[in-house]
């Protein structure tokens, strides 16, 4: 039977809980939660839901939007050791209309809102204008590392190419 902290990674719950690997992905996506003694029937955003908030509510269930026809990408930066934690996930979703970006990691969960915006206002920016945004709102959001900063910069921009989205 694996160790404690392997098992409540095995599922989409533990993983969302523990900040694992799917909570990128579940950020861009926009999944909704549904939680055991919440009061809300629709479900709360998971960009709004902290872990740490929650109490002692449950997830429940988890909903996705129908993301069939959506360009998805993921990518994950880490060590190769066994069991090291994953230093940063960036997830990209194109929905035809809209770009959303996430991350999690070492510097925590969270949406890239302002990143997002700025893609997607419809003007045109430069390389150098796109990286100080991302820059500095991954800073803001809690992510120190200076290089580990370029290394998400250089997954999101791998991302946009892979989702279609033209720089």
């Amino acid at each position: 039977m694996a160790g404690p902290g392997v098992r409540r990674l095995g599922t989409v719950g533990g993983n969302l809980c523990a900040g694992g690997d799917l909570s990128a992905l579940f950020l861009a996506l926009d999944a909704r939660l549904h939680l055991v003694g919440h009061h809300d029937p629709k479900g709360e955003s998971l960009v709004v839901w902290d872990a740490a908030d929650a109490g002692f509510d449950l997830i429940q269930s988890v909903t996705l939007p129908d993301a069939r026809p959506w360009r998805i990408a993921v990518d994950k930066l880490g060590h190769r050791e066994r069991f090291s934690p994953t230093r940063a996930t960036v997830a990209c979703v194109h929905d035809g209309e809209r770009l959303r970006l996430a991350v999690n990691g070492e510097g925590g969960p969270g949406r890239l809102s302002i990143s997002e915006a700025a893609l997607n206002d419809g003007h045109s920016l430069s390389g150098a204008d796109r990286i100080h945004i991302l820059d500095t709102e991954l800073e803001f959001r809690g992510w120190r590392d200076p290089p580990l900063r370029l290394a998400i910069q250089r997954m999101v921009d791998y991302l946009l190419a892979e989702v279609g989205h033209v720089l």
